[in-house]
């Protein structure tokens, strides 16, 4: 590992520990409070970190892990995807968004990448930078068209849109999940959004967001 990579990690993992010591002298949040994620994927799934192991819905896989057999072999790609992983399960995200850029300017390729991209994704929705995170699932939906992750991404990123006003191409990505992937962890929760939006009126979009650099 070279030198700019070994000053990464350690401030990665200066990040955590402070998290870690600013949480000890915090008072607990409470299951329906601010950290929990507002709106439509609100009732499919906490927050990463924060599951409850009796709920069965913490099993649908809206945080999913990288399987281990994916992971990089290289031990400095490893670290870094790890480091990224951890800033990430403490809630900050914007730490964690820098990270995931980082391994993929570092380490483009593979799955570990497609990975990564997905979570700079739901990190931009986690801390509730819902134009970015539209730009980086549109980014996300077009490089890895035929990613496992799609169906996901499709209901993340739908999220997002609805949010902004952009109804029909909510619309459109939510109908992807039901014709296409019918059986899959994603179906109820797209059905559920789909329904909330037949329902409501309209709203007027706001500007176009920016691609990420990225």
């Amino acid at each position: 590992m070279d030198k700019k990579e070994v000053i990464v990690v350690f401030v990665l993992a200066l990040l955590v520990l402070l998290a870690a010591t600013a949480r000890l002298f915090s008072t607990p949040v409470p299951a329906s409070g601010s950290q929990t994620r507002p709106g439509p994927l609100r009732g499919i799934a906490p927050l990463p970190g924060n599951r409850d192991p009796g709920d069965r819905r913490s099993v649908i896989p809206l945080w999913p892990t990288l399987a281990r057999n994916l992971w990089p072999e290289d031990p400095a790609a490893a670290q870094l995807l790890h480091a990224a992983e951890t800033i990430a399960s403490e809630g900050l995200f914007d730490a964690a968004i820098a990270a995931y850029r980082r391994f993929i300017e570092r380490f483009p390729r593979g799955h570990a990448a497609e990975f990564a991209l997905l979570r700079v994704s739901q990190c931009y929705t986690l801390a509730r930078r819902y134009r970015d995170a539209m730009a980086s699932y549109e980014l996300f939906l077009t490089r890895h068209a035929g990613s496992g992750y799609r169906p996901l991404a499709l209901l993340w990123c739908a999220d997002a849109e609805v949010r902004l006003g952009y109804r029909e191409p909510a619309r459109k990505r939510l109908e992807e999940i039901l014709s296409r992937h019918p059986m899959s962890d994603f179906a109820e929760g797209a059905k559920t959004l789909l329904d909330a939006l037949n329902s409501s009126p309209p709203a007027s979009p706001k500007r176009e967001p920016e691609a990420p650099t990225s």
